[in-house]
């Protein structure tokens, strides 16, 4: 029944969007007796519709303004527009990642090294220093990171293992410290007092490089089906099925330094100089190497983090990252086994 008193339903309408005042709460007339208490005015009809167009304007304003702070980790960034999307320079304009960059500038520099050959002169061996230094104090500031959650997305700390933003951050953490580690032990310049925990470190890093693979193909196949419970660790979306497979793919590559690692445990310093004396360049090779894996995992948190921001969809953002992992690892690689080839040892060594 329609009375002189603002009619309740409608009231709670207008409550829910902006109103003209000479609108809101204005008695509405008996001569709408044959209405619906619930049916509004064509006039009153017009005023909501034009401010509910207002408020959408604004809202739509609001979330493209707030593209930069999402994250994309489990649903991809398809939907953004170019415009909304945050540039590669704003992402990136942060300590954490600017550490990042100057390791991959330097991994540009010693990639040109290999690719010319350029191994027995003492720029390299700088170029070697200032890589495993800024290795080390990567891994630690990334440990950092999750431990203050800086640059963490909280959202997914209920993702399943590798595709949680959190674990990602410790198994790069961790993975980085590993090949500096790897990188300093086998090359020219290793300090003697490093020598004295092969009974450790390198039991250590032969598990990081395990991992590397098993905790990939875990969060991928869920073997056992230990992950049963959807409420708590929900299924992979299809965004981060991609992102697992790229980390399995990266994880198997990094198995490889595993064999290096148990030799080092099991033969310590006298094993390693038979292997210098027998294969004069095979530090170089082994160092280079590790150094390469350092330089593709820094590249590889980078797009992690710019796709995280809506940089652009991990649909691009991968390729981009193959084309880096080219230049950083597989060319530089190719390269050293070429000019190193007479000088080293692909397999013999291990048991030398």
């Amino acid at each position: 029944v329609c009375t002189s008193q603002p009619v309740a339903s409608f009231h709670h309408v207008l409550q829910s969007v902006p109103t003209s005042p000479s609108f809101d709460n204005q008695p509405i007339s008996t001569s709408c007796l044959r209405r619906q208490s619930h049916e509004p005015t064509t006039s009153a009809l017009t005023s909501i519709r034009g401010n509910r167009n207002l408020w959408a304007g604004l809202t739509t304003e609001a979330a493209g303004d707030d593209n930069a702070h999402q994250s994309f980790l489990i649903t991809d960034s398809l939907h953004i527009d170019n415009a909304n999307r945050p540039s590669v320079w704003q992402t990136t304009n942060n300590p954490r990642d600017q550490l990042a960059l100057l390791v991959v500038a330097v991994g540009l520099v010693v990639s040109v090294f290999n690719v010319q050959g350029s191994y027995n002169n003492q720029v390299y061996l700088q170029l070697q220093w200032m890589t495993i230094v800024l290795g080390l104090t990567s891994g630690i500031f990334t440990l950092g990171q999750v431990a203050t959650g800086y640059q963490i997305d909280q959202s997914t700390n209920g993702r399943r293992l590798l595709v949680s933003d959190r674990n990602v951050n410790i198994y790069a953490g961790c993975y980085v410290l590993s090949v500096s580690w790897l990188a300093c032990r086998a090359s020219r310049i290793c300090p003697h007092e490093l020598t004295k925990l092969d009974a450790i470190l390198p039991w250590v890093a032969a598990v990081v490089f395990a991992l590397s693979a098993l905790k990939p193909a875990i969060t991928l196949w869920n073997p056992g089906e230990i992950f049963l419970d959807n409420s708590t660790t929900p299924p992979l979306s299809e965004t981060e099925l991609v992102r697992a497979r790229g980390l399995l793919a990266i994880g198997l590559l990094a198995c490889v330094f595993a064999p290096d690692c148990i030799a080092f445990a099991l033969g310590g310093s006298d094993w390693w100089n038979r292997v210098t004396l027998l294969h004069p360049s095979q530090s170089t090779l082994e160092s280079s190497t590790a150094m390469f894996a350092l330089y593709v995992n820094e590249a590889s948190m980078i797009s992690h983090r710019c796709a995280k921001a809506g940089v652009a969809p991990f649909r691009v953002i991968v390729p981009a990252f193959a084309i880096v992992c080219l230049v950083l690892a597989i060319v530089p690689c190719a390269a050293a086994l070429f000019w190193l080839g007479d000088d080293i040892s692909f397999f013999s060594f291990y048991h030398e």
